[in-house]
């Protein structure tokens, strides 16, 4: 999800992290289908991998940017328009932090801080409401990868 959130990057956002960007790549594409379409399609390819450095690796080949680049660029870029962010921010930097933890929890098998994650989940927001509500978008791209 969150890779499909920065694919709005632009360099008034966060300059060095867009430097270092693949903005070639779809997923960067200023048509938010196009972006969407790309990200359903590279989550698809990644569930093929079982480890989570294989499965960070698909992401940071297609967009140049590993997890933390993509938290940096939504915690200390400008997202904010107007008094609220339609896309980045905050919100996101939380989602992405929440995904960076997830998986140490994982490959440290600490099955405790996973379940207690797990459990927190449902309480994460993006900016216009539950992080769960985006995981149904992804069942439409499955037959495109």
């Amino acid at each position: 999800m969150y890779i499909r959130e920065v694919g709005v990057l632009r360099v008034t956002n966060h300059k060095t992290i867009f430097v270092k960007a693949n903005i070639n790549s779809p997923l960067f594409n200023k048509v938010h289908e196009i972006r969407r379409r790309e990200a359903g399609k590279l989550y698809w390819r990644s569930t093929a991998f079982q480890s989570i450095p294989d499965i960070k690796s698909i992401y940071q080949l297609e967009t140049n940017l590993s997890l933390e680049d993509i938290f940096t660029a939504f915690n200390c870029g400008k997202w904010d328009k107007n008094g609220r962010c339609s896309y980045g921010g905050h919100k996101w930097a939380e989602i992405t932090h929440f995904t960076l933890n997830l998986g140490v929890a994982i490959s440290g098998n600490d099955i405790l801080s996973i379940n207690q994650m797990l459990n927190e989940l449902k309480n994460l927001k993006h900016n216009n409401g539950p992080i769960t509500a985006k995981f149904g978008d992804l069942k439409k791209y499955k037959a495109l990868y």
